[in-house]
């Protein structure tokens, strides 16, 4: 047996041993990325936990540091009660604090304060190299605790100076300078009774009312520290509660801080075998680990993450090894297999050899072959010459010996030269794809063991450029043995690539067609349907059996008529492109709005042979449109409304100072006296009126508080049902309890009381249902949105009615002031104008749905499905203590103190000086600011306080208030306005104006307000 027959059997011993070995190494390579993967990820949730967990813990701070800033007189229980909420919410904070300032000079007077307080063995303390509490030495500052809560486990925090340490000073030193809070180093705390290290969150306190914009400043009225004392290891534990405490070793680390002293809490998994943690991160960050820096205020601090043992035994894979195996007892197979056929196909070539040698009988049969074969080589070469038209070539098989003629016209086919191809059946075989060679057997031995009748097969091969073509082969056997056993067969190889690439460009071209998120529709030119895409039976509801054939006018809707038709056929009958808008009908009756453009499609000859259209849903892009539009419709409209108060303000304060005026000089039973009495009361409501334009504009500041919204609809419905008809049935669907919501009691009460008013007009003459419901609701993005609101909770307000409904036309308008249905004697147009101004003011939305006579009905409520309106209004959702029903009394009017009264209107500071010397005040007079302020600078502590106006020529009141300020810190202020952008809540306590009071207003009302500010019974703004 020859050596060189086995040589296959070689190659594919060699090839196997390369593939298994480049299939283990990838595989293995692959499972040790998908292990790094999955930890990694296991570790950022980890990280994002600790570090979200840390802001958290950062806002606490800041937090107790505005309460501290904004509560000018602070007291130990006061500081108690305010920091409890946080340290029940944050496990990991050990304390709050609040460490005054204290110069040497004043440090007996601190401790002599804390011991009359009980501490009797208050002192200032600090700590030694060995860590003892010492009384603390003499120095310039001491930053003392001087309050500290829980109390009793940090008694021996009392009086300690955390300046007393250089990693805490600098800390300090830090915050003061730039105003920021800031975070030290790793500490042993005072506390601790374990292992744990702890670390301080400081954050400045400064004077009040004083600027802080620059480095001087901020040093200069530094007023103390508030503290936060973390212990590190419960931050880190309550972080990683909800995570499972396996597989995953977590280190934190400050590396800003030297490395001796970076180290800062380790935390095991339960299956670690390593339970205390090494001090260097180095030893760490080996083999498989992952980490993530982040700062921390001023610090950067790192978290390292380590598999455990357990892990990284656990997440062995052993799919490379199975492959290996696999691999490896395949190719053993597959040589057995080879070395078998070889040994068979060689001992039978002998036995052919020594039946030819002792038969001759067998000549004949050579010859009438070599007959056969001259005829065979005729109509191979007519064949051939066919295969030059249909770009192919011939091949012919001898199966005994696997000797193969290719035709020229072959070897041409994948580009090679008559030279560079070997008549050989393996030249064939390595010029198939690998994934065809399977199938390309499986249909060989299908034809030679009879089960199919011919041999095709549809297949790549590779050029000698190394691209693949497509072709198809087809073959058939000529020559048998007596025993029928195939001796040879010939065949053609046809080059199809070009029709495969077309067909799969077709194909393509069809998925995206039928995948696109546009609505696409073939039609043939008289307009009947010949084909529809997925998205269009998604919007229309039809599907693709429904409308074959159909023509295209089932879906329209009525809302356009004849000739807008005929314009889109003429344009598009005559070449052009149509596009536009058309508003069609669903299948279930629901209208809808599309983008279309419809295009014509020519032949080569350029005839008309389709059209296609493609359709884009925007009925929602329209309605949000349509809502834009409003919003902003109301928004310039509540501008406008502003503006005109501002100046009606004013005017009325001069009315009403006229009046007053004129009442004080005349008797009181005259006749003058009553029609005056007469006038004022026409002001008082044109006050009335001006406070309502600006309730819509939402340019007033309204007290809000927490409230409930169950009592109030069940008080408004009680009212209702003593005014509305008998015909009218009042529903309510009220939950027992309810959540909260901040508001301002008088103006919710306006709002539910104004549009079941409005409920119950629809429903006069014909009677009908009122239905009042409150639930609570989650808004999503989406659906929040499309309100103008914030995603989260809210408390949904639903009032129905069954009555008249609300026309289209008139719906777009019923929101804008002096817009009314009503007669004149009715209404005045502004009841929904200041419904929708208070709903904003709230943070809230309304929203109107309507049905005129069952016109249109679209709605699924069963409540007004015959008819009528119902209006959604939106309120956020709060927690917090309930505002109470009763929450001011009325101070009394009189006084004594002295006045400096400021206006430009001379009628106004008579006015209001003869009110004022009227409840006993003594008042002296200034008519602009330059004038008060020369007054005030020449006897400044002879005033007790300070009424405004806030325009007057020279000096404005706020500019002002900054220079009287400048003077007296402690002076109370009063700034009156008409009203002004300027002049808001925010601007004027930054100034430090006591009050701001809206004009214009009456005698007994400025009497009320001058007393607040002396009692300080109120809050620091007044608001009307």
């Amino acid at each position: 047996m020859p050596t060189r027959r086995f040589f296959p059997v070689l190659c594919v011993f060699f090839i196997g041993m390369i593939i298994s070995l480049i299939l283990f190494v990838t595989v293995k390579n692959w499972e040790q990325t998908k292990q790094r993967i999955e930890f990694e990820s296991r570790s950022r949730g980890y990280a994002n936990a600790i570090e979200s967990n840390l802001k958290e813990y950062l806002r606490a701070l800041q937090f107790i540091g505005d309460f501290l800033n904004n509560s000018p007189q602070m007291n130990r229980q006061k500081f108690s009660n305010y920091v409890k909420n946080p340290l029940s919410r944050y496990p990991g904070i050990k304390a709050f604090s609040w460490n005054p300032l204290v110069k040497a000079e004043e440090r007996a007077n601190y401790e002599s304060l804390a011991q009359k307080e009980g501490f009797h063995d208050f002192k200032f303390t600090e700590r030694t190299k060995e860590g003892r509490l010492i009384e603390a030495g003499q120095r310039k500052e001491y930053v003392v605790v001087y309050y500290i809560d829980p109390l009793e486990t940090n008694k021996p925090a009392l009086g300690f100076d955390i300046a007393s340490n250089s990693t805490r000073l600098q800390a300090i030193e830090y915050v003061f300078n730039k105003g920021t809070p800031a975070v030290t180093g790793r500490i042993t705390l005072v506390q601790e009774t374990g292992s744990q290290f702890g670390t301080l969150l400081l954050l400045p306190i400064y004077q009040q009312g004083v600027s802080l914009d620059t480095l001087e400043k901020r040093r200069q009225y530094r007023k103390g520290v508030a503290v936060e004392v973390l212990r590190i290891g419960d931050v880190v534990e309550t972080a990683l509660s909800n995570f499972p405490n396996e597989g995953i070793d977590v280190y934190l680390y400050d590396i800003s801080a030297m490395d001796e002293n970076s180290f800062l809490y380790f935390r095991p998994s339960k299956d670690s075998v390593t339970m205390q943690a090494p001090m260097k991160r180095n030893t760490i960050e080996q083999g498989l680990h992952w980490s993530k820096s982040f700062k921390f205020a001023n610090r950067q601090w790192k978290i390292l993450f380590h598999p455990s043992k357990f892990y990284l035994d656990s997440h062995k894979a052993w799919q490379a090894w199975t492959i290996l195996i696999g691999s490896l007892l395949l190719t053993t197979i597959l040589i057995f297999y080879l070395y078998r056929k070889i040994k068979n196909t060689i001992e039978i070539e002998w036995r052919v050899d020594q039946q030819i040698q002792t038969n001759q009988q067998l000549e004949k049969l050579i010859l009438d072959l070599q007959r056969t074969e001259e005829e065979l080589k005729t109509k191979t070469n007519r064949l051939e010459s066919a295969m030059i038209s249909l770009n192919g070539g011939v091949w012919d098989w001898n199966i005994v010996t696997s000797e193969v003629y290719f035709s020229p016209e072959w070897i041409k086919m994948p580009g090679y030269g008559p030279e560079e191809i070997k008549g050989h059946l393996q030249t064939w075989e390595s010029t198939l794809h690998p994934e065809d060679k399977p199938k390309i057997r499986e249909i060989l031995s299908n034809y030679f063991t009879g089960k199919s009748k011919d041999y095709r097969s549809e297949h790549r091969m590779r050029t000698k450029s190394g691209n693949w073509i497509w072709v198809i082969d087809t073959g058939k056997i000529v020559e048998w043995d007596k025993s029928g056993n195939p001796l040879r067969m010939t065949g053609t190889d046809i080059d199809v690539t070009n029709i495969k690439q077309k067909e799969e460009e077709r194909i393509q071209l069809f998925t995206v067609i039928e995948q696109a998120y546009e609505s696409i529709v073939v039609t043939d030119i008289h307009g009947n349907i010949e084909y529809v895409n997925a998205s269009f039976e998604k919007t229309s509801g039809y599907t693709l059996n429904e409308i074959i054939g159909k023509n295209p006018r089932f879906l329209k809707s009525g809302t356009h008529d004849v000739t807008f038709y005929k314009q889109i056929w003429d344009t598009i009958k005559s070449g052009n492109v149509w596009s536009g808008y058309i508003t069609n009908k669903k299948k279930d009756g629901t209208l809808y709005e599309e983008n279309t453009t419809i295009s014509p499609v020519h032949n080569k000859e350029g005839k008309i042979i389709n059209f296609v259209a493609i359709k884009y849903d925007v009925t929602h892009e329209k309605n949000l449109e349509s809502q834009l539009r409003q919003a902003q419709k109301m928004e310039a409209i509540g501008t406008l409304a502003g503006g005109i108060a501002h100046d009606f303000n004013n005017i009325l304060q001069g009315i009403f100072s006229s009046i007053q005026i004129v009442k004080m000089k005349l008797p009181s039973a005259s006749l003058e006296k009553k029609y005056l009495e007469q006038a004022f009361e026409f002001s008082r409501r044109g006050a009335d009126l001006v406070r309502q334009i600006l309730t819509f504009s939402r340019q007033t500041d309204t007290k809000h508080g927490i409230i409930q919204m169950v009592p109030i609809v069940k008080e408004v419905l009680k009212m209702m049902k003593s005014t509305l008809p008998t015909t009218i049935t009042i529903q309510d669907r009220l939950p027992n309890s309810c959540v909260n919501i901040s508001g301002n009691l008088v103006q919710i009460h306006q709002v539910i009381m104004n549009i079941c008013t409005n409920a119950g007009y629809a429903m006069r003459e014909t009677g009908g249902v009122l239905t009042v419901k409150l639930e609570e609701t989650t808004l999503s993005n989406q659906k929040a949105a499309n309100l103008f609101l914030k995603e989260g909770k809210y408390l949904k307000l639903t009032i129905s009615d069954t009555g008249t409904g609300i026309p289209p036309d008139v719906q777009e308008h019923i929101f804008e002031p002096f817009f009314t249905t009503k007669s004149k004697e009715e209404g005045t147009g502004l009841g929904l104008s200041v419904v929708h101004g208070i709903v904003r003011d709230h943070k809230g939305a309304i929203f109107v749905e309507s049905v005129v006579n069952n016109q249109n009905n679209t709605s699924t409520s069963a409540e007004w499905h015959s008819g009528g309106t119902k209006f959604d209004v939106f309120f956020p959702v709060v927690e917090a203590k309930i505002q109470s029903l009763d929450e001011t009394q009325s101070p009394a009017l009189v006084g004594t103190e002295q006045i400096l009264l400021v206006d430009d209107e001379e009628i106004v500071v008579e006015t209001e000086k003869l009110l004022l010397e009227g409840l006993g005040y003594k008042v002296k007079t200034a008519y602009d600011g330059k004038q008060a302020l020369d007054i005030f600078l020449h006897s400044p502590n002879s005033f007790d306080i300070v009424i405004t106006d806030q325009t007057m020529p020279k000096m404005t009141g706020d500019q002002l208030a900054q220079e009287l300020l400048k003077i007296r810190p402690n002076i109370p202020i009063i700034l009156m306005t008409g009203f002004s952008h300027k002049i808001n809540l925010e601007n004027t306590q930054k100034i430090g104006i006591h009050k701001i009071v809206m004009k214009p207003i009456e005698g007994d009302q400025l009497g009320t307000i001058v007393r607040e500010v002396f009692d300080k019974s109120f809050p620091t703004i007044y608001q009307l």
